[in-house]
């Protein structure tokens, strides 16, 4: 079990992986009239995305339960902050984030599907788990001391 702060909304679940690459370099391309072929001007490394792959689940006992927590999880995008939190794996807690929202998985065994063995939640009514879906938190990161730092 795991979970991802945003501000101080969590949203909770397994954290499978948490991809960090490196900061971009601010490229534009541009192309001359009259002119064959494309330029590139390259700025310094400035932002990236994180993406912290993992399935969402919390004892949810009904499919709407789910799909309301995913919904709040949407209206958490676009904000903006200085400290975020992952679990279950490590990663330094990046600061400087802006939530762009929670892309599902898209394929068979992505759910939102419920989990018969109760391996994720065990519920307290017997054998019936709770239900869950697999997906990706994205943010981008701005690198620290601004783009240019």
């Amino acid at each position: 079990m795991g979970y991802v702060t945003i501000d101080e909304e969590t949203i909770r679940g397994t954290v499978l992986e948490v991809l960090a690459p490196a900061f971009d370099f601010a490229a534009q391309l541009t192309h001359y009239w009259g002119s064959e072929g494309v330029s590139e001007l390259l700025g310094q490394r400035g932002t990236r995305l994180i993406r912290v792959h993992m399935i969402v689940h919390d004892a949810f006992d009904t499919d709407g339960k789910l799909i309301q927590e995913l919904a709040r999880s949407q209206t958490l995008s676009r904000r903006h902050g200085r400290r975020r939190t992952f679990t279950g794996v490590y990663l330094e807690t990046p600061g400087n984030c802006t939530f762009l929202g929670f892309w599902p998985d898209e394929g068979p065994g992505t759910g939102p599907l419920q989990d018969v063995s109760g391996t994720l939640d065990p519920l307290p009514q017997g054998n019936t788990g709770g239900w869950w879906r697999q997906g990706v938190l994205v943010f981008r990161q701005i690198k620290p001391g601004g783009v240019d730092g």
